[in-house]
């Protein structure tokens, strides 16, 4: 039952953001205040203030790690906002998206340059000459 909720909530979409400025990082006291003005306990303002207002993108681990708790219960805090507080979700979880899409546009541009470096070290190994110097054989590093 747990992981056909699961999927379903992934057939959703996008949660409704209209309006939401998402590159502008919001100060942790201010959405503390906010989120429990919105019925969150501490602990789940705490939670979200660690996954969503640190200086870069954090990894669930590290988010616990910061806390002290475990990852476990990190993600029970999210869970009970999600089920409890949903205007609260909808905006942690579309700064989150914003976060991740911007680490995983970085994470793609450093495969595409490891692939290059690979391919190109590949090729002077079986041709004996760098890529793109067809004219210049005799130039070999």
């Amino acid at each position: 039952m747990r992981a056909f909720r699961r999927r379903h909530d992934r057939r959703r979409g996008p949660a409704a953001t209209a309006g939401l400025p998402l590159d502008v990082r919001i100060p942790a006291t201010a959405l503390q205040d906010w989120a429990q003005a919105h019925g969150c306990t501490a602990g789940q303002a705490k939670a979200i203030i660690a996954l969503v207002c640190a200086a870069t993108v954090p990894t669930y681990a590290m988010a616990a790690g910061e806390l002290g708790i475990s990852v476990n219960t990190l993600r029970t805090h999210l869970r009970r906002v999600r089920l409890t507080n949903p205007d609260v979700w909808r905006v942690v979880k579309a700064l989150r998206e914003s976060q991740l899409s911007a680490r995983h546009t970085q994470a793609v541009k450093r495969a595409q340059a490891h692939t290059d470096r690979y391919f190109r070290l590949r090729f002077y190994h079986e041709y004996g000459y760098w890529p793109k110097e067809h004219g210049n054989r005799q130039n070999k590093p």
